[in-house]
């Protein structure tokens, strides 16, 4: 299981929407992304952190890259970022799963930049 708060998690679901509906997501990925909303267990005024299973936020992990590369590279805005700070907070959601995820394997920690 993987973390993320309230907001990480709505931020998460957008970008899935948003490279669902951009085709960017594997067949599989659609299908979880599918099951996700269909199924999620999501109380958005609970306090706390909200636990993920592991190939929900796999599928989170790579629908957050397809929209921060799609919005870098400006070709067609994404509807839910209204600014750099958005784009950023995508880009802190995507660290902490990508470390979550790693961490999770049993994976060692990344060298320090």
């Amino acid at each position: 299981m993987v973390q993320l708060s309230p907001k990480a998690l709505r931020f998460a679901e957008f970008a899935a929407e948003e490279a669902a509906d951009r085709h960017a997501l594997a067949h599989d990925e659609l299908r979880m992304w599918e099951n996700w909303r269909a199924n999620r267990d999501f109380e958005p005024h609970r306090p706390g952190p909200q636990h993920i299973p592991k190939d929900a936020a796999a599928m989170f992990l790579h629908a957050i890259d397809r929209v921060i590369s799609l919005e870098i590279d400006g070709k067609r805005p994404i509807s839910f970022i209204e600014d750099g700070n958005d784009l950023e907070l995508l880009k802190a959601i995507k660290d902490s799963l990508a470390l979550d995820l790693r961490l999770d394997k049993g994976a060692p920690f990344p060298p320090r930049r």
